[in-house]
């Protein structure tokens, strides 16, 4: 796919005029990652905004331990490094690739003249941050809650973004649950034992997301 294609089929690239998406398509550099290699390093000079044109990427930021906390899993489609579209500013975390991914670059700069220039661009920008700022805390919320609850919604979150056919490791489900690894596996076991979830190779099947989110909400409650 061309970069004029994909910003033309993105939001909120594709309400700007076509003039607009066809310099933006020639200003932008196309970027391919290594899995955890990093894109940017927590309070980096904000100097670029990215999108996810395919792949995955994690936005993480250290914890108190030292132990990186995830904050998003961005998919193909989703802007991210913002933080300067506003005002000049640092990276508030780090950005690095969760597999093979392909990233779309632009100067920071640019971004903010089309924010001042075009209406519908910033209101659709508006709206997909709000978007995600509400999922984002929604997710960071589990934090509180037992290891079941936050493996469970873990697994309901990365379902809402990427379907029922997850591909992450155990690993990284107990890294985005901030738990063990050992944990993570006890809690994975359990679930496909009840036949909510099949597991396979770098792979985790949802089979009854309905029994997890009343899992999640039951003990809630």
């Amino acid at each position: 796919m061309t970069v004029l294609k994909f910003l033309s089929e993105t939001s909120p690239f594709n309400v700007l005029p076509p003039e607009a998406q066809r310099d933006l398509a020639e200003l932008g550099q196309v970027r391919s990652v290594t899995k955890g290699s990093r894109v940017y390093a927590e309070g980096e000079h904000a100097g670029l905004t990215y999108v996810v044109m395919a792949g995955q990427v994690q936005i993480t930021r250290a914890s108190s331990d030292g132990k990186p906390l995830t904050i998003e899993i961005l998919k193909a489609g989703e802007m991210f490094g913002c933080v300067g579209c506003a005002a000049v500013g640092n990276y508030p975390c780090e950005a690095a690739a969760g597999s093979p991914a392909e990233i779309l670059m632009f100067p920071m700069g640019h971004i903010r003249n089309l924010l001042e220039k075009n209406l519908a661009f910033g209101r659709a920008l508006f709206y997909d941050m709000s978007r995600r700022m509400r999922e984002a805390q929604s997710f960071r919320t589990l934090g509180a809650e037992t290891v079941e609850k936050r493996i469970a919604g873990v697994l309901l979150w990365l379902a809402g973004k990427f379907g029922s056919d997850l591909p992450f490791t155990r690993q990284s489900i107990a890294e985005m649950a901030n738990t063990t690894p050992e944990s993570a596996i006890r809690t994975l076991i359990d679930f496909r034992r009840r036949g909510l979830i099949v597991t396979g190779w770098k792979r985790i099947a949802m089979r009854n997301s309905k029994a997890l989110r009343e899992l999640l909400e039951g003990v809630a409650a």
